[in-house]
């Protein structure tokens, strides 16, 4: 009889670690499945002129290097001045909770770069900790980050990007309001447009 109850205490502690290892099993899957997506939803960096909470900063593959008024200036008009080009394309944006029109993004590649603007009026200004960020996101949900739309006093917020290489399958412009908790996915959206 004590062999029949040491056989069935050694079934019991077969079947859970059996089963222990099979949750250990999937649980590595998915955390991994999941990592190698995240790392797929942000396009190689490379020459890109992005905000940040240290300012606007000129980016060439990992190396960040903070721009000068003077170059951030350089660099805005030369993007608005493309942009006003016949070529550009342009979508409105919407407030979500209310459909109301808030502002419009502009965007075109052109001689091996793209070009991209945004601007939305009347936005409050974010509590101390928060920050408004823009995104363009593709049709199977691939996004990456612009930066940080800069508000003048007026409440006008406005983004300028520069890249080399071709962003156009990104045609969803999202905008959302961001803590300042270093997580690279976006919070809730509050406003949106779609380029045709």
């Amino acid at each position: 009889m004590s062999q029949m109850k040491q056989a069935n205490r050694i079934d019991w502690q077969t079947i859970l670690l059996g089963t222990g290892l099979l949750l250990l099993i999937g649980a590595s899957y998915a955390y991994f499945r999941n990592k190698k997506i995240n790392q797929t939803q942000l396009p190689p960096a490379s020459n890109e002129i992005l905000y940040k909470e240290e300012g606007v900063v000129g980016s060439e593959g990992d190396k960040e290097a903070k721009m000068s008024e003077e170059e951030k200036r350089r660099i805005k008009e030369q993007i608005k001045s493309v942009l006003e080009s016949n070529e550009a394309k342009q979508t409105s944006i919407y407030q979500l909770t209310d459909g109301v029109l808030k502002g419009e993004a502009k965007r075109v590649f052109s001689n091996g770069k793209f070009y991209f603007s945004a601007y939305l009026n009347d936005l409050s200004f974010p509590q101390k900790g928060y920050y408004y960020e823009a995104w363009l996101e593709n049709d199977i949900a691939n996004f990456f980050s612009l930066g940080r739309l800069e508000i003048a006093e007026t409440g006008r917020g406005e983004i300028y990007y520069l890249v080399s290489g071709d962003k156009s399958s990104y045609k969803t412009v999202k905008i959302t309001l961001e803590p300042e908790d270093g997580n690279p996915n976006q919070a809730a959206v509050l406003f949106l447009g779609k380029f045709n």
